[in-house]
């Protein structure tokens, strides 16, 4: 983060004889000035300097110091909060800068350190504590913190969809769920422990009779073994007119076991012959 005049946790440096340059400082508003160099002197935060502290020659001169907030840009102190100790006021060409350890700075860090400690230096706040995947599906501790692990063991983890699909145009009269000449699509995908899954099935279909419906199911099979059915399946018929229907069906699927499940489309028709093309099988893991 960029260096403000108001950090609590303010850098020092070995005073090394920073001057004020020949403009000075010329009264209690100004807000930026310069410095003949600014060697040394931390940029990473804002710093407090003190002007006037003493002369060229070393004598302590109470009346003429002012302790000044700002950062360093360049030579030029900026952003500047006047008088945090001693007085605002004008400072001459030359004047002596110095940084000082005093209780501006050091109240500063304690008040800092204070935000978030108690005077034990234990944290004022309990240490956050993960949450777990039950927790997120409840939804109604509002103390506790998310990882992608918690997401992944609740029900609100979406997993990365996989889809296959096959252009071939192909039939069967088969009227008991069956593979096309060219077989699937077929999607392997991983199901994690809470053993769901979105499945989507989409073709273009024809039925050669007005009688007949044609249906695009698919089976399960590795870790979780399910017959293609009705109850899974999407269906249509085009009454014979040789025209093309296109299709799509989603399905929740639940009961998988976790692990490597295979979904496998099979097609059927209740009479006469279908025909599909541009099949194809999307499944999200839950």
């Amino acid at each position: 983060m960029p260096a403000l005049a108001t950090d609590k946790f303010r850098l020092v440096a070995p005073n090394t004889g920073w001057q004020l340059d020949a403009s000075g400082i010329a009264d209690a508003a100004v807000t930026s000035f310069g410095l003949v160099s600014a060697t040394s002197l931390p940029t990473a935060t804002g710093v407090t300097i003190t002007v006037d502290r003493v002369n060229s020659a070393g004598v302590k001169t109470p009346t003429k110091m002012e302790r000044i907030k700002g950062v360093i840009s360049g030579s030029t102190v900026i952003s500047c909060v006047r008088g945090v100790g001693g007085t605002a006021q004008s400072h001459s060409a030359g004047a002596v800068v110095e940084i000082v350890i005093d209780s501006t700075l050091w109240n500063d860090v304690v008040n800092g350190v204070l935000v978030e400690h108690n005077q034990d230096g234990t944290h004022l706040y309990p240490v956050p504590v993960k949450a777990t995947g039950a927790e997120v599906n409840t939804g109604t501790d509002d103390a506790k913190f998310l990882t992608p692990k918690a997401v992944t063991d609740s029900t609100v983890h979406i997993g990365t969809a996989q889809t296959v699909a096959v252009a071939t145009s192909e039939t069967t009269a088969s009227t008991s769920y069956t593979a096309l000449a060219t077989a699937g699509p077929v999607v392997t995908i991983t199901i994690s422990a809470k053993g769901m899954a979105l499945v989507s099935v989409y073709t273009s279909l024809t039925t050669n009779v007005d009688t007949a419906n044609a249906f695009m199911g698919f089976a399960i099979s590795g870790e979780t073994t399910v017959a293609s059915s009705d109850a899974f399946a999407l269906q249509a018929r085009t009454n014979g007119s040789g025209g093309t229907e296109r299709c799509s069906a989603t399905f929740l699927v639940t009961g998988l076991n976790a692990g490597s499940n295979v979904f496998t489309s099979q097609y059927k028709v209740n009479t006469g012959t279908g025909t599909f093309l541009d099949r194809k099988i999307i499944v999200i893991p839950l």
